[in-house]
């Protein structure tokens, strides 16, 4: 039991450092509007679900599984419009909290057919799962110094830049689509909540294949369900990314300089994944979804302040200060939750 804990606490850690700078390769490059930057960035994580699928034995490949990288893929998928109607900042909070919430509850109590996996202190792990949701709002609080071609943080006045309309960037006029036509009190209406449902596909992603393991199938391997995962997520993402090229009468914003930066984060994104999936396997999602949901944001911060300069001033440094300490204590509680 203390190797299962110290291999998925493991995974935890690796799950947090990939997810908060799978977006770094990219960070100084422009995305154009994202749809194309999504499917290199899938083709990269279906890569390496087939790399795990060869090195584990080329398993039984569960095709219900892939409904799981269907939810994700949507979810992501929904991001472009909800930053171009709420902005970064906002979007992150609300998908982020809901994705925390909606993954710990189908665990803790065994949602949606799942098997229910109670931590072994349930008070601690409630007051852990609210104190990471807590942490989530200082962070929102943090305003980073952003240059014109940003990825990773992004204020209000620039979005227009990173989320461009496909006509104009090709020197065309430009078309305003139905975002344009919102008003304000809809755009933020209709933002909010397209980022709660993204942050419920993502807290549901991987219900599919646990569903397996706990209802249809003896194998309770998670790395063996990681293939028709990423088979789902590229699948689904292949055909977004051809319905947006029909949309626009095939005159997509490609940009070729974010092929192999992409390409770089979907293979982060892809390690990042596969180790949450060995952390829910070794100490429940009830444990690994507050810890991995929070981290991240932590991680980016580091980045921005350390690496990049974008963190100052004494307001930003006491931010950060109290939400490094929020995070810090809502995942220790949550990870003491779990043993006795």
């Amino acid at each position: 039991m203390a190797s299962d804990d110290l291999i998925g606490y493991g995974a935890v850690f690796v799950a947090v450092l990939m997810f908060g700078s799978n977006f770094v390769p990219v960070k100084k490059v422009d995305t154009g509007d994202g749809m194309f930057f999504q499917w290199i960035m899938c083709s990269a994580i279906w890569c390496m679900g087939l790399v795990v699928n060869l090195a584990t034995g080329n398993p039984r490949f569960h095709p219900l599984a892939m409904l799981g990288g269907w939810f994700w893929a949507t979810g992501n998928i929904a991001t472009v419009p909800i930053i171009r109607m709420i902005g970064l900042g906002l979007g992150l909070l609300l998908w982020g909290n809901s994705n925390l919430i909606i993954g710990w509850a189908s665990s803790r109590y065994g949602l949606f057919g799942l098997d229910s996996h109670p931590p072994d202190t349930v008070w601690l792990n409630y007051l852990g799962v609210i104190t990471c949701v807590f942490s989530t709002l200082c962070y929102l609080g943090i305003k980073a110094e952003t240059s014109k071609v940003e990825t990773l943080e992004v204020n209000p006045s620039e979005e227009e830049t990173m989320f461009k309309d496909p006509l104009a960037a090709s020197g065309e006029p430009k078309s305003h689509d139905f975002i344009d036509n919102m008003t304000a009190v809809n755009k933020r209406l209709v933002g909010c909540i397209l980022a709660i449902a993204a942050g419920i596909f993502y807290g549901v992603n991987f219900n599919p294949p646990q569903y397996i393991m706990d209802n249809q199938s003896d194998d309770d391997n998670g790395l063996h369900y990681i293939f028709a995962h990423f088979t789902g997520i590229y699948v689904t993402s292949t055909a977004y990314f051809l319905m947006y090229c029909m949309y626009h009468r095939n005159r997509p914003v490609i940009r070729a300089e974010i092929i192999l930066p992409g390409f770089l984060s979907g293979l982060m994104w892809a390690v990042a994944d596969i180790s949450w999936f060995i952390a829910n396997d070794k100490l429940s999602a009830a444990v690994s979804f507050p810890m991995i949901t929070t981290g991240p944001g932590l991680i980016g911060s580091l980045w921005g302040m350390v690496v990049f300069g974008e963190v100052k001033g004494r307001r930003n440094f006491v931010i950060f200060g109290c939400a490094f300490a929020l995070t810090v204590a809502g995942v220790m509680m949550v990870a003491l939750s779990s043993s006795d």
